[in-house]
């Protein structure tokens, strides 16, 4: 199994704002040798020849992952934090509905035939040397934010915890 791994190469999967920059400067990955989709909706639709690869998922809790991909797509500029978590259709980063990404499983069942190693952002930033990429200033999300985004999740049937 192990020699089988070293000879496929590894595609890290993830979904926007779940930490996969970091995971890939992590493991030194040269761009050769990493096949990288950020967008989960692309990851579904597009599937390739995964054969040649395994896949690794890193997964951020959906709450956070949800702020995060609002102010660095600069989205509060455009809309609200509620209007945002509503947006449906594309609008040029991928997304169809930020929401709607947060539904991990839904995109991973897909793979699960091929063993996927799946990976928790919480869980690698605590290793000392994981490099932090693409932080901004207001990576913490407020309470009353915080609850909004749970209640559009559990809505929709998203859990917004996500042990595996």
């Amino acid at each position: 199994m192990i020699r089988e791994i070293k000879e496929r190469f590894p595609v890290v999967l993830g979904f926007i704002k779940s930490g996969q920059s970091s995971l890939i400067d992590y493991l030194n990955c040269k761009k050769n040798e990493v096949a990288w989709r950020s967008d989960a909706l692309d990851i579904y639709e597009r599937c390739y020849d995964i054969e040649k690869h395994f896949p690794v998922f890193i997964l951020r809790n959906p709450v956070d992952r949800c702020w995060s991909q609002y102010w660095y797509f600069k989205y509060n500029q455009k809309y609200t934090y509620s209007e945002f978590l509503d947006i449906e259709g594309v609008d040029g980063h991928g997304i169809k509905n930020p929401i709607e990404q947060c539904n991990y499983f839904k995109f991973i069942e897909k793979f699960k035939q091929h063993n996927p190693i799946i990976l928790r952002l919480e869980d690698m930033q605590m290793i000392s040397n994981f490099p932090i990429i693409n932080k901004r200033e207001h990576s913490v999300i407020s309470e009353a934010f915080r609850r909004l985004t749970i209640r559009k999740l559990l809505n929709n049937n998203i859990r917004h915890g996500y042990q595996l």
